[in-house]
């Protein structure tokens, strides 16, 4: 079975037939061909959330999602991800830090 996966890069809308057998990592290697800061953090969180769907820990995921919110502290979906990935590492406190991190994340850009 064919499903079509679209991706905007760079305001290019990419679109590509994938089969249900493609390997999930290396569809979502296409992410990385962009060029600012910001975009390529959005890429990356993109990545670990796509990583981080599974009820086991990833170590991928953490990786992608600790490089996102470093280049883009303000995305506050990443830190939510990032912390559910400590948690689901057994790494409580990492995880609370995350989350509280989202939290002052929030209110300081909201305003």
């Amino acid at each position: 079975m064919l499903t079509r996966l679209g991706i905007s890069l760079n305001g290019h809308f990419v679109s590509m037939l994938l089969c249900r057998e493609c390997n999930c990592l290396s569809i979502l290697n296409v992410l990385f061909l962009v060029a600012s800061c910001e975009e390529t953090a959005r890429c990356l969180f993109l990545r670990g959330k796509a990583l981080n769907v599974m009820a086991e820990y990833d170590p991928l995921a953490q990786d992608a999602l600790s490089k996102a919110v470093k280049l883009d502290p303000k995305l506050v979906e990443a830190w939510n991800c990032l912390g559910e990935c400590y948690w689901k590492n057994g790494e409580v406190e990492a995880a609370r830090n995350c989350f509280v991190g989202a939290l002052n994340h929030v209110s300081k850009w909201d305003n």
